[in-house]
């Protein structure tokens, strides 16, 4: 698991969609000042394959303010990610990660 004051705690084996590596790059670039850069990830991240959001999902206005416009963008995401990146709370973020598509799971299964 990486870590650092400006991802935070971030599972890198749950980036499963590149939309979604996209955005998490292109919040390092927008939080390290690099806006050129943050500016062009966010335009790769939209132009990656992704389902909406659907019109009725939790704190929706919000999130796409943020640049989760996509259910592929939210899978994976956690509630320090959600709390920093969207500026929700926690129980919102929750209420978010609870509504979004699980991730699949890393551990392949026995028989």
């Amino acid at each position: 698991m990486a870590s650092d004051p400006i991802t935070g705690s971030l599972d890198f084996n749950r980036i499963l969609q590149p939309r979604r590596w996209y955005l998490l790059q292109a919040q390092w670039a927008r939080d390290t000042f690099q806006e050129g850069l943050a500016s062009l990830l966010y335009g790769k991240q939209q132009e990656q394959p992704g389902t909406p959001l659907p019109a009725n999902f939790p704190f929706r206005a919000a999130l796409i303010a943020a640049n989760y416009t996509a259910l592929e963008d939210i899978t994976g995401a956690n509630a320090d990610e959600l709390v920093r990146a969207v500026g929700l709370s926690g129980r919102d973020a929750a209420t978010v990660i609870a509504a979004a598509p699980q991730p699949p799971s890393m551990v392949p299964k026995t028989f």
